[in-house]
């Protein structure tokens, strides 16, 4: 995969104007918060059926047709939100974008990966994917003004009609792509290996090793917690006072966080050893949570305009530590595939966004989204800190690097 065209297709893959008005979009057409809520969960529905199946098929097929196939499928649901007039039609588009994600999550980190193994600069991995995450989020940025703009002079149609323009392009881009797939060509030498051994060996990667299944579980329960608290961000911006076009600037702001965060992430690894002295990447993600959990708690506390900017903070340092744990789990994969292993880890996120959209949507209704805000930080707290504790009990035990 050439490096240029991973950044235009990343481009193209963020530059969707309907982002910071889908929830509008819902809200305008008269669905409640519990419907949108819904609407989420089962956006998550197709990655929990297909996130497996899609990571053996790219490891053993194609990581690249996938990757097209994903983009044309979000294409696919912009166009039938554009017919919607009421619930039906925005859960069948958020199955097919749904699909397209499964199609796309870990393909794209896999193809990658195996592209700079190949030219041996696996180890700039974490810079070329911060840039690439970059580089999506300047593009979800510009999407967000045009968003804005667009939304409040002609209209969400014309928002999702250049967003369906801009997911035939990023498939187009894609096509481009050349195939690397190591994992592939290792099937291809060893023949007599059966197919089931591919999420055998992926799961085992996951779970036999306590140092890696603690940090698996660290993005899950506290990482995860961003992408999540992101399907909310209007209708918290909204509570906050911003009018429709102040909250397509807004976001475009918050994705210019969160962008900065995955492209200092190597930079802030590389500081928090050199100040702090800390080089074990658990401890480094756990402190950036811990302090992005205070920031997301004073800011659902003091209910200000002006503490906005904690707000997006808290999204810039959980996109730095996203990049981080990206990086470990690249690094560590050997024998396993890619694509497998990172669908796991999606599929255990979708599980788990699905749990929290359906607790979130009943939590507002005992409490407002700023109470909501501060909820999410006392549990990022609450995991950060177990999770901590578990991983130096363990590291502190002869037992703790070898499988189990």
């Amino acid at each position: 995969m050439n490096r240029k065209k991973y950044y235009l297709y990343q481009l193209f893959n963020e530059l969707m104007p309907i982002y910071p008005l889908y929830l509008l979009l819902f809200e305008s057409k008269g669905l409640t918060v519990t419907q949108i809520s819904l609407l989420l969960a089962i956006w998550s529905l197709p990655g929990i059926v297909l996130e497996i199946p899609s990571g053996i098929l790219a490891d053993r097929w194609s990581r690249k047709n996938l990757i097209v196939l994903g983009a044309i499928l979000k294409a696919l649901c912009y166009l039938f939100w554009f017919f919607s007039e009421g619930f039906l039609l925005y859960a069948i588009g958020f199955i097919l974008w749904g699909v397209g994600g499964s199609f796309a999550s870990g393909s794209e980190e896999a193809l990658l990966y195996d592209s700079l193994k190949t030219d041996g600069q696996e180890d700039s991995y974490d810079k070329v994917l911060g840039k690439g995450r970059f580089i999506s989020g300047v593009s979800t940025i510009a999407a967000s003004i045009i968003g804005g703009v667009i939304g409040k002079g002609f209209g969400f149609e014309a928002a999702l009609l250049l967003s369906i323009i801009s997911g035939i392009l990023s498939g187009t881009v894609a096509l481009a792509f050349q195939e690397k797939n190591l994992y592939r060509e290792r099937l291809q030498e060893l023949s007599e290996e059966k197919e089931d051994a591919t999420l055998r060996n992926a799961l085992g990667f996951l779970l036999h090793n306590k140092e890696i299944m603690l940090f698996t579980l660290m993005t899950l329960l506290v990482i995860t917690t961003a992408g999540i608290l992101d399907e909310y961000d209007q209708l918290i911006a909204k509570e906050y006072g911003l009018t429709v076009s102040a909250i397509g600037i807004w976001t475009a702001i918050r994705f210019a966080l969160i962008a900065f965060g995955s492209y200092m992430a190597h930079g802030l690894r590389t500081m928090i050893e050199k100040i702090f002295r800390m080089k074990d990447i658990m401890y480094q993600v756990g402190s950036l949570c811990m302090v992005a959990a205070g920031l997301l708690i004073i800011a659902g506390l003091v209910r200000h305009f002006g503490i906005m900017v904690l707000y997006g903070l808290y999204y810039l340092i959980m996109a730095a530590g996203s990049v981080m744990q990206e990086d470990y789990v690249q690094q560590k994969i050997e024998a396993e595939g890619r694509s497998t292993v990172h669908s796991l880890i999606s599929l255990s996120q979708n599980l788990y966004g699905m749990i929290c959209y359906g607790l979130f949507g009943f939590l507002l209704t005992r409490t407002d989204l700023h109470g909501g805000l501060v909820w999410c930080g006392v549990y990022i707290v609450f995991w950060t800190l177990v999770l901590g504790a578990l991983y130096l009990f363990y590291s502190k035990s002869s037992i703790f690097h070898r499988e189990i």
